[in-house]
C-alpha cells in the first residue's frame, strides 16, 4: 500500500496596523520667550509694560490628529498646573492680569508683585483672538487638521509695590496653562510655558520742589468748636520727570514726619509740643476741592491721584493747608508740620 503523506501548511500573515490619534510624536514644545520688557519704577501702582513675544506661533504642538476635534486652552483643569493665580487678579483697561506665583531671583527685601495678561489664538492666520480673562476653557478651533498649534499674543506685564529694591530680576518656568488637542475620542496635551521673564526695577529720577508754607496768625476765638478750620493757604507741588514719557500718570503718598500712623482725614501733627511752646492745634491738608488728602506711610493703601506728565516733562498738584482744631479750647503757641511726598507710577 502506498501511503501519501499530506502536509498542511498554515501561513500566518501579519500586517502592521498604525492607529493615528492626537499625540506628541515629532512635535514642538511651546516655550514662548518674553523680551524687551524694559524697566519699572521702585514705586509702582499697576505700571504696565508690553514686551515682544517670540516665536509668534508654534504650528505643531500636537500631531497626528486625523479625526475632527478641538484645540483648547485653559488655565485651570488641564494636565499642567498653572503658576498664575486666577483669584489674585487685577482688572484694568478691559483686561485681566493674573498674579505670577513663582518667586523672582535674586530675592529682595521688597519684591514686586508681578502680573501678566495675555491672549491666545489658534495657529491659523484667520483664527479668532481670545483674551484670557478667567480660568475657564477656551475653544480656539473646531475641525479637522493633522497638526495642531497656537499663538500667544497681546502679552502685558504689570508690576505693583512700593519701596521696591532696585535691580534686575528673573522669574523662571511660568506655566500659563494647558494646550489640548482632541481628535475623535483621543486627546493630547502640553503646557504653555514662558521659560523666563526678566525685568528691572529702577529708582525714580523725578525731582520735586519743597514749598515752605506760612499760615497766617489767628486768634483762639477763631476756633469755637472741634473741627473748626482757619487760615487756609494754598500750595503747589511740582515734579520734573525728564526721563519719563509724556502722559505718564502718577499717584502719590504724603507721610507725616512726626508719626507713622495713617489717617484718611488729611491731618498732620504739630511737631512742637507744649513744653517747647507748641499749640495743640493741627494742620489739615486737602485738595483744591476740599477733599482730605490721605496721610500715612508709603504704600498703595495711602495713595491719591497726583497728575499726568505734560510734554514739558512736568506735573503739578495744588493743595490747601489749614489749621484744624481737634480739641478745644485751642491753646496759643507755635505750629510746625513737616511731611514727605512720594510719587508712584500708575
Amino acid at each position: 500500500m502506498k501511503r501519501i503523506l499530506l502536509v498542511l501548511g498554515i501561513l500566518v500573515l501579519s500586517f502592521p496596523c498604525a492607529v493615528y490619534a492626537c499625540n506628541t510624536t515629532r512635535t514642538e514644545n511651546p516655550l514662548f520667550t518674553i523680551a524687551n520688557l524694559g524697566s519699572f519704577k521702585s514705586n509702582a501702582n499697576n505700571q504696565i509694560l508690553t514686551p515682544s513675544v517670540t516665536p509668534n506661533r508654534y504650528g505643531t504642538i500636537i500631531n497626528n490628529c486625523t479625526n475632527s476635534g478641538s484645540n483648547i486652552f485653559r488655565i485651570l483643569g488641564g494636565t499642567s498646573i498653572a503658576t498664575i493665580s486666577t483669584t489674585d487678579v487685577i482688572s484694568l483697561n478691559g483686561r485681566t492680569y493674573f498674579r505670577i506665583s513663582n518667586s523672582a531671583t535674586p530675592t529682595s527685601a521688597n519684591p514686586a508683585q508681578v502680573y501678566i495678561a495675555f491672549s491666545v489664538k489658534d495657529n491659523q492666520d484667520i483664527a479668532q483672538l481670545y483674551p484670557v480673562n478667567n480660568g475657564n476653557q477656551i475653544n480656539m478651533y473646531t475641525g479637522s487638521s493633522d497638526t495642531r498649534g497656537m499663538r500667544l499674543e497681546d502679552v502685558s506685564v504689570l508690576i505693583r509695590g512700593t519701596n521696591l529694591t532696585p535691580g534686575t530680576y528673573s522669574i523662571s518656568n511660568i506655566i500659563l496653562g494647558t494646550y489640548t488637542a482632541t481628535g475623535g475620542s483621543r486627546s493630547a496635551s502640553k503646557p504653555i510655558t514662558i521659560p523666563s521673564l526678566t525685568y528691572t526695577i529702577t529708582s525714580s529720577t523725578c525731582t520735586l520742589n519743597s514749598p515752605a508754607v506760612n499760615l497766617p496768625s489767628m486768634r483762639i476765638s477763631d476756633f469755637p468748636s472741634i473741627g473748626s478750620l482757619g487760615g487756609a493757604t494754598g500750595l503747589t507741588i511740582t515734579a520734573i520727570c525728564n526721563d519719563d514719557a509724556a502722559n505718564t500718570r502718577y499717584s502719590a503718598t504724603i507721610t507725616d514726619n512726626y508719626t507713622s500712623a495713617s489717617n484718611q482725614n488729611g491731618i498732620l501733627l504739630n511737631g512742637i509740643d507744649s513744653t517747647s511752646g507748641g499749640s495743640n492745634i493741627k494742620i489739615k491738608l486737602t485738595d483744591t476741592s476740599n477733599v482730605p488728602i490721605p496721610i500715612g506711610p508709603l504704600n498703595l493703601n495711602n495713595k491719591f491721584a497726583f497728575g499726568t506728565l505734560s510734554s514739558s516733562k512736568s506735573v503739578s498738584k495744588s493743595f490747601n493747608a489749614s489749621y484744624y482744631a481737634d480739641v478745644i479750647p485751642v491753646t496759643p503757641g507755635i505750629v510746625k508740620s513737616v511731611s514727605v511726598i512720594n510719587l508712584i507710577y500708575d
